[in-house]
């Protein structure tokens, strides 16, 4: 799902990059979590999963969002 997931932020122009990974989790194996550099400052966490809300089946949804500034986003 991640390639799904970053589609519709990047689709926003409140988000100027978007990668989203799996973490491990004890119940369901893994889970999406995004890493997102906002194109607006005042974008917030829940701000975030609203842009995926209603798009994407629930369980898809990231099960966390982190805010980063442009260089944090590692890219190679």
């Amino acid at each position: 799902y991640p390639a799904e997931i970053e589609r519709l932020l990047l689709a926003s122009p409140r988000v100027a990059d978007a990668a989203v990974v799996r973490q491990p989790h004890e119940h369901w194996g893994e889970v999406p979590v995004a890493f997102v550099v906002p194109a607006d400052p005042s974008l917030r966490e829940e701000e975030v999963l609203q842009l995926c809300r209603g798009r994407i089946a629930n369980y898809k949804l990231p099960k966390r969002v982190v805010l980063l500034e442009p260089r944090e986003l590692p890219r190679t």
